[in-house]
Order: structure tokens, then C-alpha cells, then sequence
């Protein structure tokens, strides 16, 4: 008995010490990760910070121009592509899958352009391609004010 006593007593001393140590460990690991964590929000504040000052030098209020699409409810028409020309320049073209049509029938915008343009007069030109009524397939086009649309095959175009 008085041999188990003592072996006792350093199983439970060692088994104690284990125990503050690995809470200390415990601790300090616990520090860092709130450290990383403070780190991964700063990083994230900074990016946004940069984005922002990124876009503010590209694109300045003053000749900043934007074209969004978006689409009403309805039946009539289903978008398969749509090309945007500025000046006889093309400056967007996007072909839509089902889901990305379906998302701008249920209230979606999107943005297709953003850039620069000088002051003055330009020309803005948008071609929408897709079906119609009884699966016509259809080619609408916008220019300045006025709208036109077109009922031909798209191997015409």
C-alpha cells in the first residue's frame, strides 16, 4: 500500500499539470483565432475600402454611364441574348440560360455595361434575340427612342 501511495500521487500530480498546461495551451489557441478572425474582418473592410476607391477611379460620376435589363412579367417574350453597341462599338453581348431568363422574369436586373463616356451625343443601340408568341423567333432592336421589332429567322441575321 504505502508503494501504490506514492505512484498515486505523481499519476495524479502529472495528470494535473497535463491538465494546466493543456488549458493554458487551450487559452493562447483560443487567443489566436480571435485574432484571425479580427484579421480575416479587417481584410475584408480593406478590400471593400479598395474596391470602392477602385471604381471611383475608373468610372467618375461625372461620365460614368450604366445600361441594367431587366424584364416585365409576361408571357410574350423569352430572352435568349442580348448586345449592346454604343457609337457602333459593341460594348456587351450575353447569352442567357434558362435560369438566368427565368431569374430576370421574376423581378432580377442585371447589369450589362459600365463605363466611361465623354460628354455629348452618342448612340445607344440595344439587340434583344428570342422567342415570341407561338415560338416565333424574334429580333427586337432599340435605338435612341425608338423601338423595332423584327419576326425572322435568326439564320438571317
Amino acid at each position: 500500500m504505502k508503494k501504490i501511495l506514492p505512484v498515486l500521487l505523481i499519476l495524479f500530480l502529472s495528470v494535473v499539470s497535463t491538465a494546466s498546461v493543456c488549458s493554458a495551451e487551450e487559452r493562447d489557441s483560443s487567443k489566436l483565432s480571435k485574432d484571425i478572425q479580427n484579421i480575416k474582418k479587417e481584410i475584408i473592410n480593406l478590400n471593400r475600402d479598395l474596391f470602392i476607391l477602385e471604381e471611383d477611379l475608373l468610372f467618375p460620376a461625372n461620365t460614368q454611364f450604366s445600361v441594367f435589363l431587366s424584364m416585365d412579367i409576361g408571357e410574350y417574350f423569352s430572352l435568349d441574348s442580348v448586345q449592346i453597341k454604343i457609337d457602333d462599338k459593341i460594348v456587351a453581348n450575353h447569352l442567357y440560360t434558362t435560369r438566368e431568363a427565368e431569374a430576370l422574369k421574376r423581378g432580377g436586373v442585371q447589369r450589362l455595361y459600365l463605363g466611361n463616356l465623354a460628354s455629348g451625343e452618342h448612340e445607344i443601340v440595344a439587340f434583344f434575340v428570342g422567342q415570341g408568341p407561338q415560338k416565333r423567333d424574334y429580333l427586337c432592336y432599340i435605338r435612341g427612342k425608338q423601338c423595332r421589332c423584327i419576326c425572322n429567322r435568326r439564320e438571317k441575321y
